[in-house]
């Protein structure tokens, strides 16, 4: 009986560690409040670095549900680093002009992992923070669910 349970906990745990992405380096994501985000809500993400040969990938993850109004969102990023502070716009496009969703849809949810920076190679080590601000000509952005952040290590 004992050797039966052994192995059922070892063979759970062969397929729970063999469905892991081993590329993802750092992820979290963050749920909006009351799914309406105000263009004063920052979501803020922090993370260290300790190997500055390593390339990494950024994921914006944006969960919508299939509510949201715009096809489109723009979202201002800002990388903050141990020395410097470097800012940007991304504008994905979520839906094509028919309405069809381009993320992933599953009921009323649209997830969305958008590719925004390739290829980083930071030159520091230290901790460093990234933040997601919307920048909608609209202050508050309904059916927003979370924003989260991906960072995987870039395939040579």
């Amino acid at each position: 009986m004992f050797k039966n349970v052994f192995y059922i906990i070892i063979i759970t745990e062969l397929l729970f560690t063999s469905c892991t992405d081993e590329s993802i380096f750092f992820e979290e994501n963050k749920e909006i409040e009351n799914q309406r985000w105000s263009q004063k809500d920052v979501v803020s993400f922090e993370f260290d670095i300790d190997d500055t040969l390593q390339r990494y990938d950024f994921y914006l993850n944006l969960r919508t549900t299939t509510s949201y109004e715009f096809s489109n969102i723009y979202i201002f990023t800002e990388l903050i680093s141990p020395t410097l502070i470097a800012k940007d716009t991304i504008d994905p496009i979520l839906a094509e002009q028919t309405g069809r969703w381009l993320g992933e849809e599953s009921g009323s949810m649209v997830e969305n992992n958008i590719w925004f920076m390739t290829n980083v190679r930071f030159t520091e080590m230290g901790h460093y923070q990234i933040l997601f601000e919307q920048g909608m000509r609209k202050k508050e952005l309904g059916e927003i669910v979370n924003v989260g952040l991906t960072i995987k290590k870039a395939k040579d």
